[in-house]
């Protein structure tokens, strides 16, 4: 496979794209600061051997965008999955906001910009992105009292992934609840003026389009045991990180 990871310097992203280079498949890196992946032992032969590229890319940037496609389509074949992990690296606490971060609209933008500057010539690629438990009203309701009060202190970041998951929505043609229209509240906080001229709605089809919800991500060793919650889950699971990458890797790629 060719696949493009966006925002894979470290953590999911990260470890999903050092696995599929060892599977052979390959991968275009694209990240803010290409230097943090240069020399890194596990990268690095992949980059000398040129199975893996890196491409300076920041998502909230259109042309930047552009340019990272431009780069993984240069030889025409066509890119067969995109990762998007992209995530603020830190987060400040506020006492009348709880955790927030700047921007306050980095996945929603990003995600945008991902998927309506993909070139039109070419097939669709499956696009696989990380959100967090508890952000749609759905996954939300599944939740304890306890967790609930946690998620109101990070409803900033949380909020940011909800309005990914709207692109997502609204780019795979699936219905947006009026639960989480509620949740979102005020799109013009988050988006781009006019941000639904730029992705035509339903172009990605909604087999092409995952949005995967991980809570309490850890940095524990890889077990391959992992659970994965629907509406029936009643309380909270902490999984490994390096689990997440190999549901992305084994599972559904």
């Amino acid at each position: 496979m060719k696949v493009l990871a966006i925002g894979a310097s470290r953590h999911i992203g990260y470890h999903a794209s050092v696995t599929l280079l060892q599977q052979g498949h390959s991968v275009f890196i694209a990240v803010r600061n290409p230097s943090v992946l240069e020399n890194d032992p596990a990268v690095q032969p992949f980059i000398a051997s040129g199975q893996a590229k890196l491409v300076k890319c920041d998502a909230l940037v259109e042309d930047d965008m552009r340019r990272a496609w431009s780069v993984a389509l240069e030889d025409e074949k066509p890119v067969d999955a995109v990762l998007f992990t992209v995530g603020a690296p830190t987060a400040k606490f506020s006492l009348t906001k709880g955790f927030v971060i700047d921007p306050i609209n980095l996945c929603t933008v990003g995600f945008l910009n991902t998927l309506s500057t993909y070139p039109s010539s070419h097939p669709k690629p499956r696009v696989i992105a990380i959100s967090s438990l508890g952000v749609t009203a759905a996954s939300h309701s599944t939740t304890s009292f306890p967790v609930r009060a946690f998620f109101k202190l990070i409803w900033g970041p949380h909020r940011d992934k909800l309005g990914m998951h709207r692109v997502a929505a609204y780019a795979s043609g699936r219905p947006w609840s009026e639960e989480d229209k509620k949740r979102l509240g005020n799109e013009s906080e988050l988006f781009p003026e006019g941000w639904q001229a730029k992705l035509e709605e339903g172009s990605w089809g909604p087999d092409k389009t995952i949005v995967i919800q991980a809570a309490l991500l850890g940095d524990g060793v890889e077990t391959k045991k992992y659970r994965v919650g629907g509406n029936d889950l009643t309380g909270v699971y902490s999984i490994s990180r390096r689990d997440v990458a190999h549901l992305i890797t084994d599972g559904l790629l």
